[in-house]
């Protein structure tokens, strides 16, 4: 198990970047209205801290967890 404290803030730069990529930004795949880049941070550190949750190295499976934490956690939806 990966927990926050295992990682830098500096390594997750390019997980943080990849997030915005797909849901906030200029040009979106799959927009947040709302979206912000501090809720990436703390969305991501909600997921690393999950015990239940396994990192899989920054990959499709944890930008959709930590997307999901966005949803729920800041009350936000997906643009349509």
């Amino acid at each position: 198990m990966i927990y926050l404290t295992t990682i830098k803030h500096d390594e997750l730069k390019p997980f943080y970047a990849y997030v915005w990529s797909f849901y906030g930004g200029n040009d979106p795949v799959y927009p947040i209205k709302g979206l912000k880049r501090n809720m990436i941070i703390a969305a991501t550190k909600i997921y690393l801290n999950d015990p239940k949750k396994t990192w899989c190295d920054g990959d499709s499976t944890d930008r959709e967890h930590v997307r999901d934490i966005i949803l729920k956690t800041f009350n936000l939806e997906l643009s349509k």
